[in-house]
């Protein structure tokens, strides 16, 4: 992300909320087609949700949860703030079938990478209600994080912008990889609004304030969008996908069961279906987190 962090007068920041709800509006299938959207209660899907559902009133949007995970309920805030009506929550699955899903994801992504595989779970549920229900595309809050600066409490501009850039080049690979697969796998396109052309160039020519203020992230995002959205969401801490959904807790309880680590039951899986000689070991990295990937819990974020 070359010179971000700087003002331009050639950039208005503030056009912010046009230029996102035109990428939204771009990515939008034809009218009589239907359209899905997966939203977690967190920013970044509130805001793609806020924005469709003033563009399209016909939309379905997809929950991932049990009755006490957190993004089940902070949806359930949006859904009478936006006044949402087709809204579905999907259950985890059961203990039972978790095993059997872990080994479809790893034959899906090819990955061994614990975060791809509880993450990529998560979306292969949410894409495999969406095929159920007929859709066929589906908008995301992809992207955001690595814009935005979403994925840290802190750090200093140089540092981030380092780690921002990092984080981009490496989507391929990790959640653009996960999120392309895992709805593929089913049939459903997923589009990023986040990922727009103009977002990104946007995202470049932003002061560091604009990411940081007063122990918050993302701060452009909360305060462009806080007419937008229930302020419960707009000041919502980032909870990963997995960890909101309960996803996370029960793939590491899982895999851990043996006392094991994680990628080492997940290397026993991936063994099963491909040759160790042929692995692509890119599709195991995630290299700006995969030291604390390997020391997560259940609830790390």
């Amino acid at each position: 992300m070359i010179d971000q962090f700087t003002a331009s007068a050639h950039y208005p920041k503030y056009n912010l909320i046009t230029s996102l709800n035109n990428a939204v509006k771009n990515r939008l299938p034809e009218v009589q087609k239907p359209v899905g959207i997966f939203l977690s209660g967190g920013l970044d899907s509130s805001i793609i949700a806020a924005l469709a559902s003033k563009l399209r009133p016909n939309i379905t949007y997809f929950t991932l949860g049990n009755e006490s995970s957190s993004d089940k309920a902070m949806v359930t805030k949006l859904v009478k703030h936006l006044e949402l009506n087709d809204v579905r929550i999907i259950p985890v699955p059961s203990d039972e079938l978790l095993g059997s899903y872990i080994a479809k994801i790893v034959y899906v992504t090819e990955s061994v990478n614990p975060s791809i595989i509880s993450n990529g779970l998560a979306t292969y549920l949410l894409a495999q209600a969406a095929s159920y229900a007929g859709i066929k595309v589906v908008l995301t809050g992809e992207g955001a994080d690595e814009l935005f600066g979403g994925y840290f409490k802190y750090l200093e501009p140089n540092v981030l912008k380092i780690k921002c850039s990092n984080l981009m080049a490496d989507m391929q690979y990790t959640e653009l990889r996960r999120l392309d697969l895992c709805t593929m796998a089913h049939g459903v396109e997923a589009r990023c609004p986040f990922l727009d052309n103009e977002i990104i160039n946007l995202s470049k020519e932003l002061e560091f304030s604009d990411i940081y203020s007063e122990s918050m992230n993302k701060v452009i995002l909360r305060k462009s969008f806080s007419s937008y959205l229930p302020k419960e969401v707009t000041d919502r801490p980032k909870v990963s996908f997995d960890v909101g959904s309960g996803i996370r807790q029960m793939v590491v309880k899982y895999l851990k069961r043996n006392g094991r680590s994680e990628r080492e039951e997940l290397q026993e899986i991936w063994e099963q279906h491909f040759n160790r000689t042929s692995t692509n070991d890119y599709f195991h990295r995630y290299s700006v987190f995969d030291d604390a990937i390997d020391r997560r819990g259940s609830s790390h974020q």
